[in-house]
Parts: structure tokens; C-alpha cells; sequence
């Protein structure tokens, strides 16, 4: 027994595809981060999403194939309206669900995060409080405290990014591994996703003022309890 109420699933693929209002994205993520069986779950979801993205995505982009066009054409004009709805309605979600890493323009706010992780990527070390993260940013937030999840602060530091300036938060596990909080401010859309770059597992959560992307060697499940408890330290 977990001692924790059933979660919705709606509530919970509406966690993934970033359509929880953001009191109830909060209260999701607290959730997450306390059960780590709920975390297995969400992120085996994420996992399939992620897969389904990578492996019919490309084909939204390709041409309708000319036999097809000449089929529909062929076809008498009388239309089943109700059916055509239908079909737009999954188009749509299958559009919005699982191709939003091909629709949606801008930076590269991941490759960022893994180029300021990885060290190719440095800046100015700052005092670690919150005023000076908050300051840079030009929003209030607060210093994450990971040490729930085993993992000590070791720097903060001002790095450059797509808008202008960049935070680095860096921690460090018992075994010496580094974790990386790296916030810039965000394009505006609300954005989540979990996807392996090289031999690190990156988060992005972003919302309509802050992408925050976490990066670390560990198991999804684990990613999604650490990047909980980073992305509700920054708030509360």
C-alpha cells in the first residue's frame, strides 16, 4: 500500500502533454516526486510518447501519395460530415501530441542545457542565493533544495543562452555524479518532454515564463522524482 489516492489518468496524461492548469501541474508533479511508483508510470508513458514522436512524426511532414489523391478525387462528392470530423479530431491530437517536436520553432534550449552540463559551455560563477538567480532572470523563484534526492549544490552560474542570460544550477550526488537545473526564460509555450542525449537523460519543463531542463546519468523514473522536486523548489 502507497497510502496515496488514485491519481486520475486523465490527470495524468494531461501532466504530460502540459495541459494541467499550473496549480494542478504543481500538485501532479508533489505527487510524482512522493511516489516513486507513480514516477515509473509517467515516465513509461513519456517513454512510449517520445517513441511514437520519433517514429511516425516524420511522416507528417511527407506528401499525401498521388494514388491516394486520385482515389479521393475519384470518390463521389457526397461526404459524411460527422466522419470527417472525427478523423480531423485524431489528426489533430496526433499532431498535438506527438508532433510538437517537429511543429514548434525556436531555440535549442536542450542542447543548451547538455552543452552547459557537459562544460562545453561555461560562465561567470555567482553567489548561490535566490536574489541573484531571481535577478538574472527577471523572475521570482527560489534556490532547489535536492538533498530528498541525495544530491548537494556545488555552483551557480550565470551562462549565456537563446535570450540573453542563463542559470546554472549544479549539484552533485553521493556518488559524485552531476545533476544540472538550467533555467532561461521561455518562449512562452508550455512544453514538456523527457529524451536521451548521448549518454545523459534530459527533462524540460517549461511553462509560459520559465524553461527549466534537467540533465543526469539515471533511469527516467528517477529523472522525473529529481526533476519534480527541482522544478517545485524553484516556486515554493
Amino acid at each position: 500500500m502507497t497510502g496515496f489516492e488514485p491519481l486520475p489518468e486523465e490527470d495524468i496524461h494531461a501532466f504530460i502533454d502540459g495541459e494541467l492548469a499550473p496549480a494542478r501541474a504543481r500538485a501532479v508533479a508533489d505527487r510524482i516526486a512522493a511516489d516513486p511508483a507513480l514516477a515509473a508510470k509517467v515516465a513509461a508513458y513519456q517513454t512510449d510518447k517520445s517513441l511514437i514522436a520519433s517514429h511516425y512524426g516524420p511522416l507528417l511532414a511527407r506528401p499525401v501519395p498521388l494514388a491516394v489523391q486520385r482515389a479521393v478525387r475519384r470518390r463521389p462528392r457526397r461526404v459524411n460530415f460527422t466522419r470527417l470530423a472525427m478523423a480531423a479530431s485524431i489528426l489533430i491530437a496526433v499532431v498535438a501530441g506527438f508532433g510538437y517536436r517537429i511543429l514548434l520553432p525556436g531555440g535549442d534550449v536542450i542542447g543548451n542545457a547538455v552543452a552547459v552540463h557537459s562544460g562545453e559551455v561555461t560562465g561567470r560563477t555567482i553567489v548561490a542565493d535566490a536574489a541573484r538567480i531571481s535577478e538574472t532572470l527577471g523572475l521570482t523563484l527560489k534556490l532547489p533544495d535536492l538533498s530528498k534526492a541525495g544530491y548537494t549544490l556545488s555552483e551557480v552560474a550565470v551562462v549565456p543562452g537563446d535570450r540573453g542570460k542563463a542559470v546554472k544550477i549544479a549539484y552533485r550526488s553521493v556518488a559524485g555524479e552531476p545533476f544540472t537545473l538550467y533555467l532561461e526564460n521561455s518562449p512562452g509555450r508550455e512544453r514538456f518532454e523527457i529524451t536521451k542525449r548521448g549518454d545523459v537523460l534530459v527533462c524540460l519543463w517549461q511553462d509560459d515564463v520559465l524553461s527549466t531542463v534537467m540533465v543526469g546519468k539515471m533511469p527516467a523514473a528517477e529523472m522525473l522524482r529529481v526533476a519534480s522536486l527541482a522544478y517545485n523548489g524553484l516556486y515554493f
